[in-house]
């Protein structure tokens, strides 16, 4: 009896075990569906000519750390109507407005056509799109979907001669400050027997626009989504009425063009090369080279600048205001290893913190102390106060306007050699306006 009962307790126990085994066996072999090791994918990642070498230790990064992803770089550059690379991309970065331009006109060739990044933002509780700064978003914003993940931003600043400044017993500029603090610095350091400039106008139409805007003037009903041109709005005829005492009534400026010479630009990058311009506005880019910049457009190198440069952030009216465009990384709707793509641009975002020319377009990064301590504190101060502010020329006020465009130019250079008043030339611009 005793006997039999041990044989079915351990038939019994048979059975469970092997029961027990099985359905490991099965769970293991579910299991092996979703746990199992990612096939190994290479990813081509299209950077413009002029931005490779900027990508070359980071992928070396990320192809070291990653299990199964490899990033190869290639180069690109734009060709008559295409791009000019060999073969197609997995992703790539291009410049935010070149990227709008593209997409709207459809007459020239991507890289490759932009994936909405939509559904990875929402599938990624890691990832904080407000983190990012509203311009450099609005920038890769088509439609309500984000087509571009925004890298690294190109403010515009105030860069200053810090000699010239000391000389004249004059404050820095600093986050904060007014066209009124402006035009006091820049006529003290005017120097008309020395042949001193106390400010340089280089940025052509996009500066008088920043001046228009910083004063509440508009050229457009809407930046974003024009409908009518606004260039007699009397906040606008104002800006340009201070922008012309600039030259006319305090002598602090030049203009761009000489009178009475068609075609004939000011040589501000010589002025500013010889220590005779207390002030002129650039690129946050422009910084690291600035000499070289100035020299040749070409060079990557140059002789150092025969005095000490500070950079600042925009003087400030009614409002601040700055332009900036973006570098931003684009997934292609074409491939087939999107997931991997998603990983190297946000890879990519993390690192623009190591890029001294450049500023990160998350705030984390921009306001961290260690961004602080790799550009320096005044640099740093004038990236920051810049994002905060950005505009972006949209791709539809660019269409909006490109019909005037050549006729805004010609009315700012009348005024600017003293032809029209700020009135005369908006009242004919929009006249031009009207007429298209």
């Amino acid at each position: 009896m005793i006997t039999a009962w041990v044989r079915m307790k351990n038939k019994r126990n048979t059975y469970l075990g092997v029961c027990i085994i099985l359905i490991i066996s099965i769970l293991i072999s579910a299991c092996s569906g979703i746990f199992k090791t990612p096939e190994p994918v290479t990813i081509r990642f299209g950077s413009y000519e002029d931005f490779p070498a900027s990508y070359d230790e980071h992928a070396k990064e990320f192809n070291a750390g990653q299990t199964g992803i490899t990033v190869e770089l290639v180069p690109y550059f734009f060709e008559g109507d295409a791009v000019s690379s060999g073969n197609q991309f997995d992703c790539y970065s291009i410049a935010g407005s070149t990227l709008a331009f593209l997409l709207h006109e459809g007459e020239i060739d991507l890289p490759a056509p932009p994936l909405s990044l939509d559904g990875f933002i929402e599938g990624d509780a890691d990832f904080d799109l407000q983190d990012y700064f509203p311009g450099p978003l609005r920038q890769v914003t088509s439609q309500g979907s984000i087509m571009a993940l925004p890298a690294a931003v190109y403010p515009t600043v105030m860069y200053y001669n810090k000699d010239l400044f000391d000389q004249h017993g004059l404050e820095y500029p600093q986050t904060g400050w007014t066209w009124d603090d402006f035009l006091e610095a820049a006529i003290a350091i005017r120097d008309p027997v020395e042949d001193v400039w106390g400010y340089i106008s280089r940025m052509g139409l996009l500066e008088v626009l920043i001046f228009i805007l910083q004063h509440g003037g508009n050229i457009v009903d809407d930046l974003e989504n024009p409908n009518a041109v606004t260039f007699t709005d009397p906040l606008t005829i104002e800006a340009l009425e201070w922008y012309a005492d600039l030259i006319h009534t305090y002598q602090v400026s030049p203009p761009s063009r000489e009178p009475g010479a068609a075609g004939t630009y000011f040589n501000s990058d010589k002025v500013i090369m010889e220590g005779k311009a207390g002030m002129w506005s650039g690129f946050f880019f422009e910084r690291l080279d600035i000499s070289a910049e100035y020299l040749d457009r070409g060079a990557s190198q140059g002789p150092e600048l025969p005095y000490r440069v500070g950079i600042a952030p925009l003087p400030r009216d009614a409002i601040s205001a700055t332009y900036a465009d973006t570098q931003v990384l684009v997934i292609s709707s074409e491939t087939e290893n999107t997931d991997a793509c998603w990983q190297w641009i946000t890879y990519l975002s993390d690192q623009m913190i190591r890029n001294d020319n450049l500023v990160p377009a998350r705030r984390s990064l921009t306001e961290s102390k260690e961004y602080e301590n790799r550009v320096g504190r005044e640099a740093a101060q004038a990236a920051r106060a810049g994002l905060e502010n950005t505009f972006v020329i949209s791709n539809e006020l660019r269409l909006f306007v490109q019909d005037v465009g050549e006729s805004l130019e010609d009315a700012v250079i009348k005024i600017e050699i003293g032809e029209w008043t700020p009135q005369e030339a908006m009242e004919w611009l929009q006249e031009q306006a009207e007429k298209k």
